[in-house]
């Protein structure tokens, strides 16, 4: 759709279709990733849907640039200038988008941080406390407390042995 329409349509479009089978109150109905701004250029596109697609990879600004065949330091000016964010912070929060997703999709908190990409369950428990001051237990207790019900598994079953935060 992008290459027929351009990106603001292919967003659109994507928003439209963006659906959660159930969203607790409060919460946003949309991927932030969707809302943010549309990149101008092809290598920051290309960079952002390469972090999006493989999130498990270490993305460094080096590695980043390579991949764009562009120089560390314009790969910054531009992802500051067409999406606000640094290439740092942008891989840390789409890790912190898809841990979220995988989480209200009912994934355990091992998994739904092998899926985001990070190191270890403590690494996304640092995330998370950091970005919305809960630890991912308690987050998805708290936001998708129905799906231990709806699944039959107990609320301590859907959790890894990973799992850093410790079973009350």
């Amino acid at each position: 759709m992008e290459n027929d329409h351009g990106p603001e349509v292919a967003r659109a479009a994507a928003q439209g279709l963006l659906v959660y089978m159930q969203r607790g109150g409060g919460q946003s109905q949309f991927s932030s990733s969707l809302l943010g701004p549309v990149p101008r250029t092809g290598a920051v596109r290309r960079v952002a849907d390469h972090i999006r697609g493989n999130p498990q990879l270490p993305h460094s600004v080096a590695t980043l640039a390579r991949f764009a065949t562009i120089s560390p330091r314009q790969l910054t000016r531009l992802f500051q200038s067409e999406l606000g964010t640094s290439p740092a912070e942008f891989v840390a929060s789409t890790r912190f988008e898809l841990a979220r997703d995988a989480l209200h999709a009912g994934f355990t908190v091992g998994e739904a941080s092998r899926r985001a990409g990070y190191s270890s369950c403590e690494v996304m428990r640092r995330a998370f406390v950091a970005r919305i001051g809960t630890s991912p237990r308690s987050y998805q207790q708290r936001f998708a407390p129905q799906l231990g019900a709806a699944t039959g598994v107990s609320q301590n079953e859907r959790f890894s042995a990973h799992t850093v935060v410790p079973h009350r």
